[in-house]
């Protein structure tokens, strides 16, 4: 009787769980496409699972495919009818395609000659989806007019009304971005919601993000992707203004080891940095003139570099550093930080360094503990504000 008892609470849990997290208890996804019987070629599905891309294919037969795969949580995902390959950007081009919200569910694609125009359906989430973007369509559909009309007054050197449509552009974001943030704060229980947050806040994590993160519910935040980002803020608070900034030890260019302890008594601008971004000569150019700018502030620049590309070698990092006269600390941190993976090394880890959140940059005062964080390395006029900082 007791094992019974046991059983049925076991069993009621159970259910309890599924009812709350219902869009996620199925534990795989069937999508099964219906087109025109005389469509043929490939149907390519492509999303981010665990920040890895994910690219799967199905030949289309008497306009009939179909997927089968899993997700530990909804995906915001792409569906491409024969893409076509261009050669001189060695990448396939999509043209006749759909975004929507992928999850465990059993799923459907119905339509004619075209995936663009087709129907999807299946999932809480792509219900979630089509709701928000119902009120949107006709900002898009006017936003795809605007677009048009200023390449045909840019070709034809009208600046005015480039100007004027340009701005009209302006104001139709700003009404996307009102619709989006409306839509946010009424589904605390929406996938769909939460990935628009997310979306807002690329890149570095402020601690002040978890008070609108806490307005998700349970379900949202204890997901895997919650808990991602539950973590991405704890880490934050950890690396806040007056917190100690956390030590390590790397291999400087002229191959002798450097701890960031060492420069304890000075005041440090910490810069992690790889070579192929926009903007990397106005960031070259801001660093050359803090250095000569701030020396009697007692600073130190040490600049930490990641190879996030192939070519990215040791011989291409000490290359820059002659071209750009770095001549100032200059250490490597190499495969700490992969843009399949993030981060990897333990410095990238308790920085919270990504792909993304490169090139970034922390103030550090003489006891160690974190001035400032997110400076702009791109503003001309840093070395004002890193100034009145260190007054």
């Amino acid at each position: 009787m007791k094992n019974f008892f046991i059983k049925f609470l076991s069993a009621t849990f159970s259910i309890l769980i599924c009812f709350e997290l219902s869009a996620f208890c199925q534990r795989s996804y069937i999508i099964k496409g219906e087109l025109d019987p005389n469509i043929r070629g490939k149907v390519y599905l492509l999303y981010n699972r665990n920040d890895q891309s994910v690219i799967d294919s199905s030949a289309v037969y008497d306009g009939r495919f179909q997927f089968k795969g899993a997700t530990s949580f909804p995906v915001y995902a792409t569906i491409s009818l024969n893409p076509e390959w261009k050669q001189e950007a060695k990448r396939y081009i999509h043209v006749d395609f759909q975004n929507f919200f992928l999850e465990n569910a059993n799923i459907t694609l119905l339509g004619t000659n075209s995936l663009k125009t087709s129907k999807i359906k299946g999932g809480k989430a792509q219900e979630d989806y089509i709701e928000h973007g119902e009120p949107l369509l006709p900002l898009n559909e006017r936003m795809k007019v605007l677009s048009e009309e200023a390449e045909q007054y840019r070709k034809n050197g009208n600046e005015t009304e480039f100007n004027s449509v340009l701005h009209q552009m302006d104001e139709l974001r700003d009404k996307v971005k009102m619709s989006d943030s409306l839509y946010i704060l009424s589904h605390p229980d929406s996938y769909v919601a939460y990935t628009l947050w997310k979306n807002k806040h690329r890149g570095l994590i402020d601690p002040e993000l978890n008070t609108e993160f806490m307005k998700f519910s349970s379900a949202i935040r204890k997901s895997e992707e919650g808990q991602k980002m539950d973590a991405k803020i704890s880490l934050a608070k950890k690396l806040s203004q007056g917190k100690p900034a956390p030590d390590f030890e790397l291999i400087q260019d002229n191959g002798k080891s450097l701890t960031l302890r060492s420069l304890k008594g000075k005041n440090v601008l910490l810069c992690f940095w790889f070579r192929r971004f926009l903007g990397f000569d106005e960031f070259a150019f801001n660093l050359a003139r803090l250095n000569r700018q701030l020396k009697d502030k007692n600073l130190a620049i040490l600049g930490v570099y990641y190879d996030l590309n192939p070519e990215d070698d040791k011989e291409s990092w000490l290359q820059t550093i002659r071209d750009k006269e770095f001549n100032w600390l200059n250490a490597a941190d190499f495969g700490g930080v992969t843009s399949e993976k993030g981060a990897v090394s333990p410095t990238a880890v308790n920085y919270g360094l990504s792909y993304g959140t490169l090139p970034q940059a922390f103030l550090i005062g003489p006891d160690g503990k974190i001035i400032a964080r997110h400076l702009n390395l791109k503003d001309r006029d840093l070395y004002i504000t890193i100034k009145k900082m260190l007054q």
